[in-house]
């Protein structure tokens, strides 16, 4: 297609350019230095001269307003769409999105009324199903979808609905519908929008804690609400894998008191799954508790070598002062005086043993020096196990409950024991730890202040005050009786 100048404008007067003095009336001369040179009229739009500076082309410049007319129309669109999609939030009117779905309609075609989804829904389902009004007289209906990516559909179905299948979690859509009859279609509907999630996040558990002990306090699951969920599905059992289930509830709150009796001594697993019929979410991690005993039973029988009497002892030990023993804070292993937090002879569960073991000591006639040794051989008789073993971690101190109720323990525990129980208001023995290291190897003893009958037995003095060796990790129930690690080099911990 050609390009034609436009016409001079006649209200303008183009016989000079006031601007510029140099430039002659169009079609004329004037003079430029020695010769005379002709002077096209000058550059001009609708009759408008540029000014003095200036220069209106129409070449190169003409043929680049294409280029940016294209780039303006494709914003244009872009804009278009991006304001159908997110008219609900940017507050623009239905009548002018409407217009945008609606060209050449036929008014006397009646309009189609959306019904569901309704508008602005927030769905839970891989698929959809839209429904909208019929037409009176009306062949088929022309329904446009703008999908994710801005991705646009326009399908002609027959029915007033249509089953929207493979829905992508987390998509956004704008409809809407409009009716045809012969040929003509009619006024579009209003533009409709909804949201869809495929997928239930999973809920969060918030108590019990994984591996909490239910003591006095009754057995209540609590876990965080989730966005749409309707329900929730949640399971306790007695295995990890939910094979042996003790409950399986639906609820529609975030908490669960269990109705069901769970056993002492057991442990549980507690899961919870989110619910937006007909989807149902993935299950949490399982979380454990544990159901303990009222009571543990300790119950320990033993010999004492030196006159080979036999002894028994049976003890009730409350669940709640175990676990509170286990609860209660263990400075660093690297702090040595820290173990002396580990003696505890006015602990009631020491104090009655240690009476216990007093009246056992008087029944036979013993001596302070071989009571100590009898309170030595009750401890030695006890299975004994490196923290590695029994509790999987490499240094796990425990206090003399824990020791009692696990049954079980290394060289601190026991020599803790030992010294919570020689030191009670029963026996009343002046005693102290004693850290023990060859710069490779570490072990704890007792060192007792008691007077052998018998001279030559290994002892230190700290203090001014001889206190013999005596370890329940050794092999003879005899305070004084040198063991390997008595030659390596003491630290004192006075408890």
């Amino acid at each position: 297609m050609g390009y034609r100048l436009p016409s001079p404008d006649p209200r303008i007067d183009n016989s000079s350019d006031p601007f510029d003095p140099d430039v002659s009336p169009q079609g004329q001369t004037r003079n430029v230095g020695d010769g005379e040179i002709s002077v096209e009229d000058p550059p001009h739009y609708n009759g408008l001269n540029a000014p003095s500076g200036y220069q209106l082309t129409y070449g190169e410049n003409r043929r680049k307003k294409p280029l940016l007319l294209r780039i303006a129309i494709c914003f244009l669109v872009g804009a278009i769409i991006i304001a159908v999609v997110l008219a609900p939030n940017l507050g623009l009117s239905n009548s002018l999105v409407d217009s945008w779905f609606n060209h050449d309609s036929d008014s006397t075609i009646g309009e189609v009324a959306l019904i569901s989804p309704s508008n602005g829904a927030d769905l839970f389902s891989d698929s959809v199903l839209l429904s909208w009004s019929s037409v009176e007289g009306a062949d088929s209906y022309s329904l446009s979808i703008i999908g994710p990516n801005l991705e646009s559909m326009n399908i002609t179905v027959r029915d007033n609905q249509y089953h929207l299948t493979d829905v992508d979690d987390l998509s956004f859509f704008s409809w809407s519908v409009c009716a045809i009859k012969d040929g003509k279609t009619g006024p579009s509907s209003q533009v409709w929008t909804f949201s869809v999630k495929t997928v239930m996040d999973i809920p969060i558990l918030l108590s019990p804690q994984n591996g909490h002990v239910f003591l006095d306090d009754g057995v209540s699951l609590h876990w965080v609400v989730v966005l749409g969920a309707e329900k929730y599905r949640v399971q306790i059992s007695g295995d990890a894998n939910f094979t042996q289930l003790v409950s399986d509830l639906i609820v529609e709150t975030t908490t669960l008191v269990p109705t069901v009796e769970l056993a002492e001594g057991q442990n549980y697993y507690w899961r919870v799954a989110s619910i937006h019929d007909p989807v149902i979410g993935a299950w949490s991690d399982a979380q454990s508790f544990f159901i303990p005993p009222t009571l543990f039973k300790f119950t320990h029988n033993w010999t004492f070598e030196v006159d080979d009497s036999k002894w028994s002892m049976n003890i009730d030990i409350p669940s709640s002062a175990y676990y509170a023993a286990k609860n209660t804070y263990r400075p660093s292993y690297q702090y040595i005086q820290g173990y002396a937090t580990y003696v505890q002879p006015d602990d009631p569960l020491v104090k009655e043993i240690a009476t216990k073991l007093k009246d056992m000591a008087i029944s036979k006639g013993y001596d302070s020096y071989q009571t100590a040794n009898f309170v030595l051989s009750f401890l030695q008789t006890m299975p004994h196990g490196l923290d590695n073993e029994t509790t999987g971690m490499q240094n796990y101190p425990r206090y003399p409950v824990e020791t009692l109720v696990d049954y079980t323990g290394d060289c601190e525990d026991f020599n803790a024991l030992y010294a919570s129980i020689i030191q009670s208001p029963a026996f009343n023995y002046d005693g102290i730890l004693v850290y023990l290291t060859n710069g490779v190897d570490a072990h704890i003893a007792v060192g007792l202040n008691v007077n052998p009958p018998v001279s030559g037995l290994a002892y230190w003095t700290y203090l001014g005050t001889k206190y013999y060796y005596a370890d329940a990790m050794a092999y003879l129930p005899m305070v004084g009786l040198p063991w390997d690690p008595y030659t390596w080099a003491a630290t004192f911990i006075p408890c």
